[in-house]
């Protein structure tokens, strides 16, 4: 399924678990800057508006009172599960939820037909965070090699 489906789905089980009607989603969107009609809800609900721009997501987080992260990748999915990152890039629910919470690096899998792209090395990723960030992620993504180190030191 793709993001938008997925946030499709998803605003209607948040508004519902809030609820909240059709019309009233359209009005606190309103409220906070983005033309929306019930219409627009409606059509995103079931799939038949194919985008959301990222104002509107980040209004509907607001609105709906929901991390980003969780509108956009929820919990019900599997940690292990395929999630459509791009139309031939899947990676793990789990890899997506914390690459898009800026936690990790996204360890995605190409689809069939692998689009060209350079391989993503951590320099290229963490010198847009703060960092803070920064330092964590790549010390999730050395520990490792630390760790075997230190094992093979200690059993010299």
């Amino acid at each position: 399924m793709d993001p938008t489906r997925i946030i499709g789905d998803r605003v209607a089980e948040v508004r519902d678990a809030r609820r909240m009607t059709q019309e009233a989603l359209a009005q606190a969107m309103r409220d906070v800057g983005i033309d929306w009609g019930r219409v627009v809800v409606a059509k995103l609900e079931k799939g038949i508006r194919p985008f959301v721009k990222v104002d509107e997501f980040l209004a509907l987080c607001v609105v709906l009172e929901i991390c980003p992260v969780d509108l956009l990748v929820p919990i019900d999915l599997g940690e292990y599960q395929p999630y459509r990152v791009a139309p031939k890039v899947a990676a793990t629910a789990g890899n997506v939820r914390e690459w898009v919470s800026g936690e990790a690096l996204l360890i995605a899998a190409p689809k069939p037909e692998p689009p060209s792209y350079k391989p993503v090395t951590l320099l290229n990723s963490i010198r847009w965070m703060s960092a803070d960030r920064a330092n964590r992620v790549a010390e999730r993504y050395f520990r490792k090699k630390k760790e075997k180190e230190k094992d093979e030191e200690d059993s010299k």
